[in-house]
């Protein structure tokens, strides 16, 4: 399975190309806050569109850096670059590239993630801090653990 792993923050942007469980390629680009939301969009669908020329994505996760209503996945504003308020993101990708998405913000994803697969395996709970251009954190109680 391949997934197209999208994280978005606010001086700089990373997208990743996962084989299954193994990463083929990432490319990390800084944030032009002048161009906003459309650059960066731009560059994502660019990056994402040459590597499916390889193989097709299966699917997308997306990480924001900033609030996100999950429920509805849409962002609900970002205070490091204009244009991203209310914006459906996952919408916007699955429509761009052909494949489902799905977001949440960054300390959720993060969390997740070290649960799953990283740090986090074997414990009830975990707690996981973001520090970057913000500042972000969970405690995900009730999240199912990896066995």
């Amino acid at each position: 399975m391949r997934t197209l792993a999208v994280d978005i923050g606010g001086t700089k942007f990373t997208i990743a190309d996962f084989d299954d469980r193994r990463m083929a390629r990432r490319e990390s680009r800084a944030t032009d806050r002048e161009g906003g939301r459309d650059w960066m969009l731009g560059r994502i669908v660019e990056i994402a569109s040459q590597w499916q020329r390889d193989a097709r994505f299966d699917q997308c996760g997306i990480g924001f850096g900033g609030p996100v209503h999950f429920g509805e996945q849409r962002i609900a504003l970002s205070t490091h670059v204009g244009g991203w308020r209310d914006f459906r993101l996952p919408e916007h990708l699955a429509k761009e590239l052909g494949v489902p998405a799905i977001m949440d913000n960054d300390a959720n994803v993060g969390a997740l993630g070290e649960a799953h697969h990283g740090a986090g395996q074997g414990f009830d709970s975990i707690f996981y801090m973001t520090l970057s251009t913000g500042i972000g954190g969970v405690f995900p109680r009730g999240y199912p653990v990896a066995e």
